[in-house]
């Protein structure tokens, strides 16, 4: 995952997914705390041998999960992304909220021209 120190050949972080492995060789099942994580995070089961589960459930950091007897499952970290929204985005969301009236103005700008002052050869 993220947590990896070390860098590749060319001095970059290496990264890549962040998983846990839960595995349990008793006969009864295990209640496992999942670790903690980031806001906007949650562990995802990727696959549960007990119940050969492909559908993804999402789980909170510090929730428990019980893991089958003589099972193994992963589970892996997805971080939730959210666009931003602009400033004035949100302005006339908040204003739309209210009920009031909100007006918006669309302007179109040319490209600026650049220009050269050095003379221009003559043609030939």
């Amino acid at each position: 995952g993220d947590a990896i120190d070390e860098r590749d050949e060319r001095g970059e972080r290496i990264t890549g997914d962040t998983l846990v492995l839960l595995l349990n060789a008793g006969d009864t099942e295990v209640p496992f705390t999942l670790p903690g994580i980031p806001a906007r995070s949650h562990w995802e089961v990727a696959f549960d041998s007990a119940n050969g589960q492909e559908q993804a459930a999402r789980l909170k950091g510090g929730q428990e999960y019980q893991l089958q007897a003589r099972s193994i499952a992963v589970m892996l970290l997805r971080r939730e992304t959210r666009r931003r929204v602009s400033d004035r985005a949100q302005r006339l969301a908040d204003l739309a909220t209210l009920g009031a009236p909100a007006r918006i103005r669309v302007t179109s700008a040319a490209p600026a021209k650049v220009t050269d002052d050095t003379p221009a050869a003559p043609e030939r």
